[in-house]
């Protein structure tokens, strides 16, 4: 909800820590830089950073993160298998899961929680 500054701009956050209210002006350019951020922040809340292993067999597993686009770097290790270092959100990486052989192919090395460092001009 997007609401009328009182006398400044501000945000409000719920119980969970998520954005409940940004108060903003376009007229007087007040808060934008603060409500842009606020949609980044919720935008990018959720990406994580994993290292994983997929092995031999997992050839369609790895083929799907590649056509996500999620896969930042990958190398080949002295026993044939893919360690990819993946981006992902939460929700994403679960259905990923779901994935026909995903037990028997893929393993989680590390991971790691991301926030954008974007800056956000108002216009």
């Amino acid at each position: 909800m997007i609401r009328a500054p009182t006398s400044e701009a501000r945000c409000e956050y719920g119980d969970s820590g998520q954005v409940k209210k940004v108060w903003i002006s376009a007229k007087e350019q007040l808060g934008l830089k603060l409500l842009t951020g606020c949609i980044a922040d919720q935008v990018n809340e959720k990406k994580i950073v994993r290292n994983i292993k997929v092995s031999v067999g997992g050839g369609k597993l790895r083929a799907t993160l590649w056509e996500w686009g999620a896969v930042t770097s990958e190398r080949i290790n002295d026993e044939g298998s893919w360690v990819l270092q993946i981006v992902l959100s939460e929700a994403r990486w679960n259905i990923f899961k779901r994935n026909s052989g995903y037990s028997s192919f893929v393993y989680e090395l590390e991971k790691r929680s991301i926030r954008s460092n974007i800056e956000y001009n108002s216009v």
